[in-house]
């Protein structure tokens, strides 16, 4: 089961942009919008991301001590790939187990 592809026939992709889902799947004609995603996805990807950047920065920041600037420059943009990936993966996955 791949969380990138159609549910029910695991042909066609399920995103037509990094977090964007397509209208339906073009091999089996299932349509994704009666799928409610809802606010579940940000919360798993809130949840996971914050847990992981807010462990990195703490040790980051116990054990090498730098400035804020590099701070900054380290977890903003870890932070919005993270989200991006999770935001991605939490989409499949809730729209995955809502089909089931």
């Amino acid at each position: 089961m791949s969380l990138t592809t159609c549910p029910a026939c695991h042909q066609s992709a399920l995103f037509e942009r990094i977090v964007v889902v397509r209208k339906g799947c073009d091999a089996c004609g299932l349509t994704y919008s009666s799928f409610e995603k809802g606010d579940g996805p940000a919360f798993v990807g809130i949840c996971v991301v914050g847990f992981i950047v807010t462990a990195l920065a703490a040790y980051v920041e116990i054990v090498y001590q730098p400035p804020y600037w590099l701070h900054a420059a380290l977890w903003l943009p870890a932070i919005i790939i993270l989200t991006l990936l999770t935001l991605r993966w939490a989409k499949g996955w809730m729209i995955q187990a809502e089909y089931q």
